[in-house]
């Protein structure tokens, strides 16, 4: 039987690097120059800056991408709270922004669990368009921790709104990102471990010299894998780089 050639992963579409960029911006850069803001001009004014750039952000969304209605659905949560909080004078909606934002997060995890590719499999495909298959089922575990842990920040994030503004500040502004980069630098450390999936980087070289990959079994497989794509021509600088796979290629791959 003929086996298919491999696509590579689309990058995102403009509509979704403009969503990315303002998740980012409303998980990172809020909680600080939120707060600033609070203190210097007062919730009535910060939210209707905030409002003004949701809508901004909703119609340049819309003017990429179409779909309006389903970006104002999307967005319906931010624009209900932001309005509020501009409405009431109520800095407590504000303090909410950002429990808002990890509950977009865990439902967007979460919903990538029903589909083909998980999103942390996504993200890999960028990195790496030639993801190997043994490591889809760990993008899987790694996107449902992912999720459960923005659900824990939704409810604690909530809770920490409702108290004091200072606990809510070392939270939001310190622990949260520090968090996420801590876990982040752990799962990065434990995945090269496990799979010792290894390139030419000085890091990757420093665990290779520690992990060695023929250590193990899962090591060789990743080398052989490594191995069967440079020899193809799929490697770094290959002259088959960035092109599907031909199935002669993927026949050979899963062998190892």
């Amino acid at each position: 039987m003929r086996l298919p050639r491999i696509q590579l992963f689309a990058r995102p579409t403009p509509g979704q690097g403009i969503a990315l960029l303002l998740l980012s911006l409303a998980a990172f850069g809020y909680p600080l120059l939120g707060a600033w803001a609070i203190e210097q001009f007062g919730t009535p004014a910060t939210s209707a800056v905030l409002l003004a750039v949701a809508v901004a952000g909703w119609g340049l969304r819309s003017a990429v991408e179409g779909r309006p209605g389903w970006l104002l659905l999307q967005n319906a949560g931010a624009l209900v709270l932001l309005g509020l909080a501009a409405a009431t004078g109520d800095r407590t909606y504000l303090l909410l922004f950002p429990a808002l934002i990890n509950l977009y997060l865990a439902v967007i995890f979460a919903g990538s669990l029903a589909t083909e590719q998980s999103i942390v499999e996504r993200g890999a495909r960028i990195l790496q368009p030639y993801l190997p298959p043994f490591t889809v089922a760990y993008c899987r575990k790694l996107t449902l921790f992912w999720a459960a842990f923005f659900v824990a920040n939704t409810g604690w994030i909530g809770a920490l709104a409702l108290g004091p503004a200072e606990a809510w500040r070392n939270y939001t502004v310190v622990a949260y990102p520090l968090s996420i980069g801590a876990i982040s630098a752990v799962e990065f450390v434990v995945r090269k471990v496990w799979f010792r999936y290894y390139t030419e980087a000085p890091f990757d070289r420093l665990l290779a010299a520690i992990w060695p990959a023929e250590a193990n079994e899962r090591g060789r497989r990743s080398q052989h894998y490594v191995a069967t794509l440079r020899a193809a021509g799929y490697g770094p600088g290959g002259e088959h780089s960035g092109e599907p796979l031909d199935p002669a290629v993927i026949a050979e791959l899963t062998q190892g």
